[in-house]
């Protein structure tokens, strides 16, 4: 068979590659939470800060 440059994937390869993504992707969700909770943390210390008139 000639290489016209077309990936050919199987069944299982295919397979295979949405698992990484569905992989990739959730640890991409859970970076946004962690990031999402870091942000949210820092902003409570910032307005405690405020409050007690220490900035």
């Amino acid at each position: 068979l000639a290489n016209d440059g077309v990936e050919r994937f199987t069944p299982q390869t295919e397979a295979s590659i949405e698992i990484v993504e569905d992989e990739i992707s959730q640890t991409y969700e859970e970076l946004y939470i962690c990031l999402i909770n870091a942000t949210e943390n820092v902003l409570e210390i910032l307005k405690d800060q405020q409050n007690k008139k220490n900035f």
